[in-house]
């Protein structure tokens, strides 16, 4: 198959991203994206399979399929049609969480994560307490799974697009603690750029709500940007692959600029790192 990189990193309204990325999982993994059995309860118009998270997770409970943020998220996630697509074209089974002790009404943020090692590798679970900071959640995690579809995993990758050893270290866009190789720099940056989309389409309605999440957002994909400019080194497929990135990437930056600037909103940034710019 003669495949346009430069058409994979970020999903596409016609879906050409999603099917690639679907026939790479299958030519790794032999995996296919599950639909929802006959009467199970479904997220994203039927497409998606609702179930009870197989795992205990400290912190966290099963919340109801009846869980009206799950509805609103729905909504939200619908606001970035080709990310829409993208997910309920590739996750097979979302499990909706609470945290414990419950989250008062109106908090926000997200809890988060993926299965690609585990039961089901194309299943996400996400809280649903904030519904933006779901669809945050969701598209995160799916980003994950997408790049891992291709062959980067967070920890190691096989070749055909990235050319750093993982034992090549650099710093992370959301990792402060520790050093990382370049393929869970591309993980960090990936999903926050996914993540970021999202809120830039929620932002045409809700633009106080996007600027909120905004605001931590941009200065992470900015270091992360940097570090990966100066330091990635790719294969021939890969440099078309990442040349699109980044300028998707450059772009969810400026958008977001102008929307915090619209909303008189300023940068949020918890790591001295973010401020003190890239260190090499």
């Amino acid at each position: 198959m003669n495949i346009d990189w430069s058409r994979i990193a970020q999903p596409q309204a016609d879906g050409y991203d999603t099917a690639v990325i679907l026939g790479q999982a299958f030519e790794r993994r032999g995996l296919r994206k599950e639909t929802p059995r006959p009467g199970q309860p479904a997220f994203c118009d039927g497409a998606v399979a609702l179930a009870r998270c197989p795992y205990e997770l400290p912190g966290l409970v099963p919340a109801h399929f009846e869980h009206p943020n799950i509805a609103e998220a729905e909504a939200l996630l619908k606001m970035w049609p080709a990310g829409y697509r993208a997910f309920r074209e590739q996750c097979s089974v979302f499990w909706p969480m609470e945290r414990e002790p419950r989250r008062p009404p109106n908090s926000r943020g997200v809890r988060s994560g993926h299965d690609w090692q585990g039961v089901d590798p194309m299943g996400v679970f996400v809280t649903v307490y904030d519904p933006q900071g779901c669809v945050e959640g969701l598209v995160h995690e799916i980003g994950h799974i997408r790049l891992a579809s291709l062959g980067i995993s967070v920890e190691t990758h096989d070749g055909s697009l990235l050319l750093n050893g993982v034992d090549e270290l650099y710093q992370s866009p959301v990792r402060s603690d520790i050093l990382r190789p370049m393929c869970a720099v591309f993980h960090g940056e990936y999903a926050w750029a996914m993540l970021s989309e999202a809120d830039l389409w929620i932002g045409k309605e809700r633009p106080d709500d996007a600027a909120y999440y905004l605001a931590r957002n941009v200065p992470k994909l900015e270091f992360g940007l940097q570090v990966m400019r100066t330091h990635g080194r790719y294969t021939p497929d890969g440099q078309a692959f990442f040349a699109a990135f980044y300028e998707w990437v450059e772009s969810i930056i400026q958008r977001g600029k102008r929307l915090l600037a619209s909303t008189h909103t300023e940068f949020v940034i918890e790591d001295a790192r973010l401020k003190a710019g890239i260190g090499h």
